[in-house]
């Protein structure tokens, strides 16, 4: 079952963005999972860096990596972006095929188009 990410919010929000649309295919994955995947459910709203600590993760290089990609996605490190938004990317980023995409004269580039377009 997979949930749109905008559906996903850490307040009340979430019963009427995701609960109340969404509810049937919740309640049938959350009967799959059993009890142990409900309840580890919440730690999808939980800041990312909480998963890292948890899986013992103390090399200053994958830490450092983690919090990369974390602000490249979310303009957050990883103790600010919700776990539910890395894991869903990393879903992405590792699936057969797939690479990360880099534009050609790196983010500067990126900046340097925009300014050129909008400038009067």
């Amino acid at each position: 079952m997979a949930l749109p990410p905008l559906s996903i919010q850490g307040d009340l929000g979430v019963v009427s963005a995701a609960g109340v649309r969404y509810a049937y295919p919740l309640l049938k994955s959350f009967a799959k999972m059993g009890p142990q995947g409900v309840l580890g459910a919440t730690k999808l709203l939980r800041p990312f860096s909480e998963i890292v600590d948890s899986l013992g993760l103390k090399d200053p290089f994958i830490r450092n990596w983690v919090d990369l990609l974390s602000f490249l996605l979310a303009g957050v490190k990883s103790d600010g972006v919700l776990s539910a938004e890395m894991i869903y990317m990393f879903a992405e980023w590792y699936k057969p095929g797939c690479s990360l995409e880099y534009p050609v004269g790196g983010t500067g580039a990126l900046v340097e188009a925009l300014v050129l377009r909008f400038s009067f």
